[in-house]
């Protein structure tokens, strides 16, 4: 059976990057993937591309430029000729709705990948794209959702509730696994000592990751034990950044503060770390919440998405809530040896229990034989 995927982009957002390691354990025997970028390739088509999987890109970008793009789109799906087309958020979605229709015959199926989703922080093509799909969302023969938030929030917000799964992303935890003798030896990269408490958060750069609160809750902690520093990585965290850098000053914690900038081997960040954060005022499955924990590490959130199926209650902090944030990033350091050693080990448990990416991979496997039945 022929998959085609319509994603806007393959850059190393959360979405792209659930989306290679998806390809990476799907039965390649019954299933043939390829792969079709909106807007230009990214990190992760080449990663895509190391798996032996076809990837087309296409710059639509801007109003009236994929006008060309746009045909080209549609003869690359033509040659393809898949038996399913499969749009991985709101922009493939969209195309790949477009591309149902041109080619007649072929299954659609929708992922959409966050929960409450702002339409006021995003431009103009972003909202045209979620309308599109509110407005058509009983066309797909199926829509997966990878949270149980993201479920709720768009049908109540107007989005079909008859052919609606929900499917949370499946980690590789033999890439992400426990490292506790490896973490001085990581830190030396970045010139860290041993004996600091550090905190760490994996984003890229996004007004929804709330930085405000992650710093004002890290400038309480510092003011209590200065040998506390707080590491950022991810796409647009550098030094460059003006409006992060900004941010950081208004709280006054540059000292304390490293900005990493994008880190290609995300099993050696997790396991340096004392703490994981994460500071979102949206998410639909966060991903770096999941990896943190299947590294051992203690990791606490702010409610976002299916934060709380990840880390559990006593982990989730109430939005933009500096002091709790605070409080428990300030609890969560001063724990025993012992308590934070049991508290990693049922986290880790957890998360390869139900988080698994091989059986993730399985229950869209179970999807793609059913529609296969109904296109025979």
């Amino acid at each position: 059976m022929k998959i085609l995927y319509v994603i806007s982009d393959l850059a190393s957002g959360g979405a792209q990057i659930a989306l290679g390691r998806f390809l990476k354990v799907l039965d390649r025997e019954k299933f043939h993937p390829s792969v079709i970028a909106l807007s230009g390739g990214g990190e992760q088509a080449d990663y895509i591309r190391a798996l032996g999987i076809d990837v087309q890109s296409f710059d639509m970008r801007g109003f009236f430029a994929p006008v060309k793009a746009f045909r080209g789109f549609l003869s690359a799906v033509k040659k393809i000729d898949p038996d399913i087309i499969h749009g991985w958020m709101y922009h493939g979605n969209a195309a790949a709705l477009f591309a149902a229709a041109a080619c007649p015959g072929k299954a659609l199926v929708w992922s959409i990948r966050c929960s409450d989703f702002d339409l006021s922080k995003y431009g103009l093509m972003t909202k045209l794209a979620f309308f599109i799909n509110r407005k058509f969302s009983s066309t797909p023969v199926k829509i997966i959702y990878n949270s149980n938030a993201g479920k709720k929030y768009h049908e109540a917000n107007g989005f079909s509730p008859e052919k609606s799964a929900v499917i949370q992303n499946g980690l590789d935890t033999e890439y992400f696994s426990p490292a506790p003798e490896k973490k001085n030896e990581y830190r030396k990269k970045y010139g860290l000592d041993a004996g600091v408490k550090l905190i760490g958060m994996a984003s890229r750069y996004d007004p929804m990751k709330d930085f405000d609160t992650l710093f004002g809750a890290f400038a309480a902690v510092r003011s209590i034990d200065p040998s506390t520093s707080l590491i950022l990585c991810g796409k647009g965290i550098t030094k460059d950044n003006a409006a992060l850098s900004a941010t950081a000053q208004k709280y006054g914690i540059e000292k304390g503060l490293i900005l990493a900038g994008h880190i290609e081997a995300m099993n050696e960040f997790y396991p340096m770390l004392d703490l994981f954060v994460l500071s979102s005022k949206s998410e639909g499955f966060p991903n770096v919440l999941a990896e943190a924990a299947a590294c051992a590490v203690p990791a606490i959130s702010l409610a976002c998405g299916d934060a709380e199926d990840i880390a559990g209650a006593a982990n989730i902090l109430p939005q933009a809530d500096t002091r709790a944030l605070a409080e428990k990033m300030l609890k969560t350091l001063q724990m025993s040896k012992e308590e934070t050693a049991i508290g990693a080990a049922k986290s880790v448990c957890r998360i390869r229990e139900k988080f698994d990416a091989k059986a993730s991979a399985a229950k869209f496997e179970q999807i793609y034989n059913e529609i296969g039945k109904c296109l025979q």
